[in-house]
């Protein structure tokens, strides 16, 4: 099963290009690498990092048809947030409650897991400040996975924490550009 950690995350490398760029394309390769995590980490009994890899491909989902809805003009209502926030606290509150949370590791499991979904959540509204929460998550989740000895995963974290830090440059640069194209 270790290829599908490796698979995981080639596929999710590939998807945070398209999120630099804020381009839809993100949320289709974020659903491809999250289901290949998602059979991972259910054959490995890890139920809330299960949980987490659900919440993200109905975030996706919902993300995708979002930004689609954006890019075509039309408003964002009260109803569409209520059903994307709705369906992610279902899931997470599942994978909760099918976790044991005998020791530290389970805690530290639940911290990222819930760090990993307000990222995701921000990064749905195409908010800057989700990049820094997407940094303590991969910290928060690269030592989990270090104490999981998933290595594949350690290392994944490694490199979303670089690639966090340079989309986090990228969306910055994007601003500035986008500042200084209204005031000339």
């Amino acid at each position: 099963m270790v290829w599908l950690e490796w698979l995981g995350v080639v596929t999710n490398v590939i998807s945070n290009y398209f999120l630099f760029k804020k381009r839809s394309g993100y949320w289709v390769w974020s659903i491809a690498g999250n289901i290949l995590w998602l059979i991972y980490f259910f054959a490995a009994h890890k139920w809330m990092a299960s949980g987490l890899q659900f919440t993200f491909i109905l975030f996706s989902l919902y993300g995708w048809w979002r930004w689609r809805k954006e890019e075509r003009g039309n408003e964002i209502g009260d109803g569409d947030e209520r059903l994307g926030i709705g369906l992610s606290l279902l899931v997470m509150l599942l994978s909760v409650r099918m976790t044991n949370f005998n020791g530290a590791d389970p805690i530290l499991e639940a911290v990222g897991v819930s760090i990993f979904s307000l990222a995701n959540w921000m990064t749905m509204k195409k908010w800057r400040q989700s990049w820094y929460v997407w940094m303590i998550g991969n910290i928060v989740f690269g030592v989990w996975s270090w104490r999981m000895s998933a290595y594949g995963m350690v290392v994944a974290q490694c490199i979303f924490l670089v690639m966090s830090v340079w989309g986090l440059k990228t969306w910055l640069e994007d601003e500035l550009k986008k500042k200084t194209h209204l005031q000339a």
